[in-house]
């Protein structure tokens, strides 16, 4: 059996009525609320898993004003982007030097 890829698995739930609420904690801004039913967990479970675990690129972006949007509530505010290290081609800003050092390290 073929791993299941992001793409399948949005596939899959396209037509199950998932939706996905991602905003700001309204009195801790600093936190980000994902809500949804048993149904939108099992979703992102699934979603998560399958990114993990699928090798064409480390990056998935989904969010109301992107790809994936029928997956998202119309109170959602803010949009998901997983990226799985090592980076494929380091287009992300980010610091990733610990995890760089880590790396470098453990192939000595």
């Amino acid at each position: 059996m073929r791993k299941a890829t992001t793409n399948s698995i949005c596939r899959a739930y396209a037509d199950k009525g998932v939706r996905i609420t991602v905003k700001p904690v309204p009195k801790a801004p600093e936190l980000i609320l994902f809500e949804g039913d048993a149904l939108a967990f099992e979703f992102l479970g699934k979603l998560f898993l399958a990114h993990s675990q699928h090798m064409d690129g480390c990056g998935l972006q989904m969010g109301p004003k992107y790809a994936g949007r029928s997956f998202f509530s119309k109170k959602t505010t803010l949009g998901i982007y997983l990226h799985r290290l090592p980076c494929d081609n380091d287009i992300l800003t980010a610091d990733h030097s610990a995890y760089k050092k880590k790396k470098a390290g453990a192939q000595k």
